[in-house]
């Protein structure tokens, strides 16, 4: 064997990544196999695919569903039943490792005002949680990842990224227009290993109606001619 990859030891390897295994000459292609190269993390070995180059040099594995699993801690056993072509077995085994990185993209864990949310407070902030920490500059438009509006016109206010950037908090530069509806928009995130979100996520939230109510009308159970004496019921609406 005169090359592995990824090699020994590496980390972050993206969870793409085929192993590929170089010979030193042309070996025996029924004998690139599960059996003989053994791919396994510490739940066991993994389903894949193992091929051989057109030379016969060099071996690849896919894992099966394409992607490895995040921080996933791989082994790989190369045994000796690897033949080349006049039957001379691989002298003695060879052992690698690698771990890989993170391939999924960040996920909102939680908003405040969560979407829907009514009556919320004049003086709220907006903050929005991911699983993992986010980089601030991969937003289309690091000014501004996210956008409060009022019937369509932004809201004025400071944007922090805090808790060691995975969370996003928009605060106004003034309160809040009571019993109004505004809408949270937020650009695709993207994680510190380069793991984009395909879209980014849109909510509203109500705020609190502070207007009092006002009697519109009433209406007498006896029409609109009350006698003297009378008793009638009033309903106001």
């Amino acid at each position: 064997v005169v090359v592995i990859t990824p090699t020994n030891n590496a980390i972050n390897v993206p969870v793409s990544q085929p192993i590929q295994v170089r010979f030193s000459e042309p070996v025996v292609t029924t004998t690139v196999n599960s059996t003989n190269l053994v791919v396994s993390n510490n739940s066991g070995p993994l389903t894949g695919a193992w091929t051989l180059n057109t030379d016969g040099t060099l071996a690849s594995f896919a894992v099966a569903n394409g992607k490895f699993r995040d921080f996933d801690h791989i082994n790989l056993r190369i045994k000796t039943g690897i033949t080349d072509l006049v039957g001379r077995a691989l002298p003695a085994e060879v052992l690698s490792a690698f771990t890989t990185s993170d391939g999924t993209p960040p996920l909102i864990s939680s908003r405040s005002p969560a979407s829907g949310t009514q009556a919320v407070a004049l003086n709220a902030v907006v903050r929005i949680n991911y699983a993992e920490a986010i980089d601030p500059t991969k937003f289309a438009n690091p000014t501004q990842p996210i956008t409060v509006s009022l019937n369509g016109a932004p809201v004025a206010g400071r944007i922090d990224f805090i808790l060691n950037n995975t969370v996003i908090v928009f605060t106004p530069n003034a309160p809040l227009t009571s019993n109004a509806t505004y809408r949270v928009t937020l650009q695709p995130a993207t994680d510190l290993f380069g793991n984009k979100q395909t879209s980014g996520d849109t909510f509203t939230f109500t705020t609190v109606d502070l207007i009092a109510p006002v009697i519109q009308n009433l209406t007498s159970s006896a029409g609109t001619t009350v006698r003297v004496g009378a008793s009638t019921a009033i309903v106001a609406t």
